[in-house]
């Protein structure tokens, strides 16, 4: 029988500073988040440190790294008893 199948992904957000001290780029981690998604931009990372409380202001640096992966399935009888087509 076939599964219907969803990769659900926790991403680490954070946002750094970039500043100049004698000539030499000094980096200062302003804060970090984790938020959940599937293929997140540097605007998803925003939004989540944002939410978190944390202020991005321009030209901050935004890091996103993949902290872990869940694969749900279901089978696809049980999908369309459950399912809402999306119109």
């Amino acid at each position: 029988m076939a599964m219907v199948t969803r990769t659900v992904k926790t991403f680490k957000a954070q946002a750094w500073a970039i500043d100049w001290v004698d000539g030499e780029p000094v980096a200062k981690l302003i804060g970090e988040c984790r938020f959940v998604g599937g293929h997140p931009s540097k605007t998803d990372a925003r939004n989540a440190l944002k939410d978190a409380g944390i202020e991005v202001k321009r030209g901050t640096e935004i890091k996103i790294d993949e902290v872990s992966s869940v694969l749900y399935g279901m089978d696809q009888e049980t999908f369309m008893q459950y399912a809402k087509p999306i119109e």
